[in-house]
């Protein structure tokens, strides 16, 4: 979405040189110099271990024609405008708060612990078969990411589908204020980010936040399967449509058939449909019945709806099945919760998988003062799941072992320190065939596992 250098004067309030180049418009906005294209703005961010001024220079050098900086950078005074501001972070929010409030669409935003990036891609396959849509680019739904994929987008769309992430207390406040949703939608709730948000309690309170921001005559899509966040809901005053069990919104998971395609019961209000997709686990059944119930709501008939589900595909990382001769690799090692790792290993506990079941599991992240018992429970959860292998690589690797000799089972239990330690090990099983599942948080990188194995069988 286009931007003059005379808008992005009145939004910020701001002081500099811009009044010196008058007939300036910026095609896009970056906060990174290594993605600047010819056009951009360019916001000087910093962080704990970075500060973006120190590569302002490279910005304009790869086209950037305008700069919002914290500071006066001199050697670039007189060859492009520089927004001085007192908190570029905040002028970030206020950029894309502006960009929004031009929006002539509608904009809807998804929350929640699990499935937010999930629900997102379902409702964007649906929407965009009769509708022009845009999302985030893949997670990009904080604080920074948010407002970046605002700029990404034309503004002539019809919708907007925006996750929102948060770790920490009064995040989506600000959130909500740039995203001012005229839907919102609220997966679930669970023992996620308990480092910034306390408890489940906490997450339910944080999150359904965003339901105070959304326009008066929106609506809100809601799981009901949540006490914890039905609690919290309850609270707020706005159309509120629930999902899930004893519900008019309700779906099942029957299965998968022989080419691994997940079957799925669907039932919305008066309709019942049966869909068959590449979504293949029943993690996925939450994900599906948010997104299907969103898109009816607003309209949507049921023959995009359900040519959406089955068109799907997920990015990278996210439960994407791999067949290398004859090991599959299930590949969901983008992120990791304890409700997350449960549901997975419940998922594959009923389907015909090929033996032997071989995990390959990181740390979980975030979880603060609960981190090391978690770990132990999700030791002792999965020593109860017939698993033949388990690597496992991170600091909590005593606590969770100690979970799995809990269950006194036969699972084989390895702990790898670094790649060349998965290579040697796995080398020395003479692993011909199975089904090896990787699952970690995002911090663990356990993609260079994924690639290992693939690169052993090709």
């Amino acid at each position: 979405m286009e931007i003059t250098l005379y808008e992005l004067g009145e939004i910020l309030g701001s002081m500099g040189n811009y009044f010196d180049f008058p007939n300036i418009k910026f095609k896009g906005i970056k906060t990174d110099s290594r993605l600047v294209e010819q056009g951009d703005l360019f916001i000087c961010l910093i962080g704990k271990n970075f500060d973006a001024h120190g590569f302002a220079k490279d910005a304009v050098a790869k086209g950037a024609t305008g700069i919002v900086a914290m500071r006066w950078i001199t050697e670039l005074q007189d060859q492009v405008p520089i927004v001085i501001v007192p908190d570029t972070y905040n002028a970030l929010l206020e950029i894309a708060k502006y960009m929004r409030d031009k929006f002539g669409g509608k904009v809807i935003a998804i929350t929640g612990s699990c499935g937010k990036t999930s629900t997102k891609e379902i409702l964007y396959s649906i929407l965009a078969k009769s509708h022009k849509t845009e999302k985030n680019y893949k997670n990009w739904n904080n604080l920074v990411g948010v407002p970046l994929s605002i700029f990404s987008f034309s503004g002539k769309e019809d919708f907007w589908i925006l996750e929102l992430g948060i770790s920490f207390k009064n995040e989506m406040e600000k959130l909500g204020d740039v995203v001012k949703p005229d839907i919102a939608c609220i997966t679930n709730v669970g023992p996620v980010h308990l480092q910034g948000l306390g408890s489940v309690e906490g997450v339910a309170h944080e999150k359904s936040k965003l339901i105070s921001f959304v326009k008066k005559d929106g609506f809100c899509v809601i799981n009901k399967d949540y006490k914890e966040l039905v609690k919290e809901t309850e609270k707020y005053n706005v159309n509120k449509i629930y999902f899930g069990d004893n519900t008019k919104f309700q779906i099942k998971f029957l299965g998968v058939d022989d080419s691994l395609k997940g079957l799925f019961n669907l039932i919305l209000e008066d309709v019942n449909l049966n869909i068959k997709t590449n979504l293949n686990l029943s993690v996925f059944s939450e994900n599906i019945l948010a997104a299907a119930t969103t898109a009816y709501l607003l309209g949507v008939n049921t023959h995009d709806i359900v040519e959406g589900i089955k068109a799907v595909l997920l990015p990278e990382h996210r439960t994407r099945w791999f067949k290398a001769e004859d090991i599959l690799i299930l590949d969901d090692c983008y992120n990791a919760n304890p409700m997350s790792m449960r549901r997975i290993f419940d998922d594959l506990s009923k389907i015909n998988i090929k033996r032997p079941l071989i995990a390959i599991i990181g740390d979980m992240l975030e979880l603060g003062d609960v981190a090391e018992k978690e770990h132990y429970k999700l030791g002792k959860y999965l020593g109860g799941k017939d698993i033949d292998i388990i690597f496992y690589k991170g600091k909590f690797f005593e606590k969770f072992s100690e979970g799995i000799r809990q269950q006194k089972n036969n699972t084989r239990l390895f702990y790898i320190a670094s790649i060349n330690d998965f290579i040697d090990i796995w080398n020395s099983l003479k692993i011909f065939e199975g089904t090896v599942v990787v699952k970690g948080s995002r911090g663990m990188k356990l993609e260079k596992f994924v690639d290992e194995v693939l690169r052993s069988r090709g």
